[in-house]
């Protein structure tokens, strides 16, 4: 474990509080920080039965995806999905049930943001390489543990 002192520049420019982040190093010293909880969220095209399904979740589990508690719930969050035009449909049957449906979306979901997340690193580390050497770790008041 090594802990870094974060130039003052840099607690002026880019400091964000305490979390997880990578940080270009220069001299033994934090130059510039990225954190990974500013990943971007936004799915552009984003399929309507998936909106559907979020917007009919009754809640969110510890990784923040849709979740829906009891039948009913579950019913009328399946029959928002179903009444997009782009809801997946089964080969062998009418509709998928929705129990079915939700862990569907909650897969689509979870892709899409480990794709985005994938990309949003790959751009913070080309971007502090530019700077120094990059290194993953913890932002604290005026120090970086990595």
């Amino acid at each position: 474990m090594r802990i870094y002192q974060i130039t003052p520049e840099c607690l002026g420019n880019d400091y964000d509080g305490a979390g997880k982040a990578w940080a270009a190093i220069v001299g033994g010293q934090v130059t510039a920080l990225r954190y990974m909880g500013k990943c971007p969220t936004d799915w552009d095209a984003k399929p309507a039965w998936i909106a559907a399904i979020e917007a009919h979740a009754t809640g969110l589990d510890s990784h923040l995806l849709p979740t829906c508690r009891g039948s009913k719930a579950l019913t009328a969050m399946a029959a928002a999905a179903h009444d997009c035009d782009d809801c997946p449909r089964p080969k062998n049957r009418q509709q998928y049930r929705p129990t079915e449906l939700l862990t569907m979306a909650r897969a689509a979901l979870a892709a899409a943001h480990d794709a985005a997340f994938a990309k949003y690193r790959e751009r913070c580390h080309a971007e502090l390489g530019q700077l120094g050497d990059v290194v993953s770790g913890m932002c604290s008041a005026t120090e970086f543990v990595a």
